[in-house]
């Protein structure tokens, strides 16, 4: 895996687990060596079908990928800020508050915001992350007052509009030239923008609550 991101020669470790699984993340997590302060929500599930044809088991395993697993892995980042906050305290001329902050970003989608035909559970699953995202901020911010020598805990959401990836592959001609004609830039977003507006997010120590529209115009229709 960490080949095919050509960063082998980076001092990145990769752990892979199925998101279905909610208490594999808590076994990842004390497998690492390294304490998290940066976390990137991007798996997803989609769907492509109307609620009364998505199965109960459909259902559950889309809230529990694209909503129940970021909650989790979003509390298991708070854990870390939570327990550093207190091993700071033991020491107290101690300062991290220069530090850069520890960073949750999640992304969301277009489709939170105004849902379409046969993306119910979907779309609904994304609007929950968006509400998430606002709620982190605060209690994370509740956390630092209680520990003021900790850096910053910073949340956002990156909303993309239609992202030229698999995801996309099962859509007709017919409804994908439909779609670019309705996309104000008339085409549809690539990975790597998305890949720089989370960089933009990450590196702006300002940023917090931020909910970013990547949609090539489309949500102002």
């Amino acid at each position: 895996m960490k080949k095919d991101t050509g960063l082998e020669d980076a001092p990145l470790s990769f752990a892979e687990c199925d998101f279905k699984d909610l208490g594999a993340f808590t076994r990842v997590w004390k497998m690492s060596k390294q304490p998290f302060d940066t976390l990137i929500n991007c798996a997803g599930v989609s769907q492509a079908q109307g609620l009364l044809s998505t199965s109960s088991n459909a259902v559950s395993e889309i809230l529990k990928v694209n909503l129940e697993a970021p909650i989790e892995l979003s509390r298991q980042m708070l854990r870390e800020y939570f327990a550093y906050g207190k091993s700071l305290s033991k020491d107290p001329k101690h300062d991290s508050t220069q530090l850069p902050s520890f960073c949750v970003i999640t992304i969301s989608s277009l489709l939170a915001n105004r849902g379409g035909y046969g993306t119910s559970i979907y779309s609904t699953s994304k609007a929950g992350l968006t509400t998430f995202t606002r709620t982190l901020a605060l209690e994370a911010a509740a956390i630092r007052d209680k520990y003021p020598a900790l850096p910053p805990f910073r949340a956002n959401t990156v909303v993309p509009g239609y992202i030229d990836t698999p995801m996309i592959v099962k859509f007709s001609e017919r409804q994908k030239e439909k779609l670019i004609s309705e996309i104000p830039v008339r085409r549809y977003g690539k990975a790597h923008e998305v890949a720089d507006a989370v960089m933009f997010l990450l590196s702006n120590e300002y940023a917090n609550n931020t909910v970013l529209n990547l949609d090539g115009g489309l949500s102002a229709i």
